[in-house]
């Protein structure tokens, strides 16, 4: 276990597409945790940075945004989904910002010297180097027959399309063998919320053991 130096801790949550990843995040939140989503933090930096606005423009053309400045989230997407090499291109221009934005946050909290618990979702924590800024990560983990049925019932897609996003993200095996943690989500919402609950108590009573030497 990782000696802690703060009594807020931040926690990421990751996992492939359609592991349940945000409901665990929706219950952490419901328990008394802070949740964000990189996806959240990601969207209203491409819409207000105008820096990075500028960056994606440059790279993938004034089209990707409407005329009210709003992002066309489907048509970048279709542009940078099934071409890699541009999918991460556009990676390296938001991950930074996105970054420093979780950085702020935690920051932020931990100044105001509050015991609790911030979790931040994102499919990408490995990828984008967000576990560094984080004490503890879960990866939610669901066999690959399960998660594809979320994804499709969710989305009204078809299995090749997304088997083609899974194909796209790191493999789940990977993520588990880094986490520190991991759910198995294969069962019932009830225990799945169980598991939620184990991880709020335990990461509280860190929390709550941890010493008070916090910064002064």
């Amino acid at each position: 276990m990782k000696t802690k130096t703060y009594r807020t801790l931040a926690v990421g949550v990751t996992g492939g597409i359609g592991s349940g990843k945000s409901e665990v995040c929706r219950i952490f939140e419901e328990l008394g945790a802070r949740a964000f989503s990189a996806d959240d933090l990601a969207l209203d930096i491409m819409e207000t940075n105008t820096d990075a606005k500028k960056s994606l423009v440059r790279a993938f053309g004034e089209n990707i945004y409407t005329a009210e400045g709003k992002l066309d989230r489907a048509r970048l997407a279709e542009i940078i989904f099934h071409v890699a090499a541009l999918r991460r291109k556009a990676n390296a221009i938001v991950h930074p910002y996105v970054l420093r934005r979780m950085r702020e946050v935690i920051q932020q909290e931990r100044s105001l010297r509050l015991n609790g618990i911030l979790v931040f979702e994102a499919a990408l924590i490995y990828e984008s180097g967000a576990d560094a800024l984080l004490d503890y990560v879960i990866v939610v983990d669901g066999d690959k027959q399960t998660r594809l049925r979320r994804v499709m019932q969710r989305d009204g897609t078809s299995q090749e399309e997304v088997l083609l996003r899974m194909k796209a993200q790191l493999p789940e095996a990977q993520k588990v063998r880094k986490a520190d943690f991991v759910i198995n989500n294969n069962g019932d919402f009830q225990s799945l919320k169980t598991s939620v609950e184990f991880f709020y108590k335990l990461f509280m009573k860190i929390i709550s053991s941890t010493d008070n030497g916090q910064p002064p």
